[in-house]
């Protein structure tokens, strides 16, 4: 049986590097879990909740998922279509990979209205 978990990050104030972040998940029908991050970027959200979301899999033992995010730029750096350019993401970005190989999750995009629709932002 295929388990579906949703995952989003997101910043508090203006879309900057320099701001709050902070992002939530959901895997199946388990509870939304939050994390915060500290300073940072959008993109340092979307990809510290996506590691959050696989690092929750693996310690739970959790199989055969796959992970919705609407995150262009995480679904395509992850995956290793686009290259990372920046020093700061970069580590994170390995980190996600590494994580997605140890779970065998598979990461799709979705339109962000589906992931609102579950996360409820």
């Amino acid at each position: 049986m295929t388990i579906y978990a949703y995952s989003d990050g997101g910043v508090r104030g203006r879309n900057t590097r320099n701001v709050e972040t902070w992002g939530s998940f959901k895997v199946g029908d388990r509870p939304i879990e939050d994390r915060e991050f500290g300073i940072g970027s959008n993109q340092t959200a979307e990809v510290n909740t996506l590691i959050a979301c696989l690092t929750y899999i693996w310690s739970n033992g959790i199989d055969n998922v796959v992970v919705y995010i609407d995150s262009q730029w995480t679904f395509n750096t992850v995956s290793g279509i686009w290259n990372v350019e920046d020093a700061r993401l970069k580590p994170l970005v390995k980190r996600a990979s590494e994580l997605m190989r140890l779970t065998g999750a598979e990461l799709e995009w979705r339109p962000r209205e589906e992931i609102v629709a579950v996360l409820g932002h």
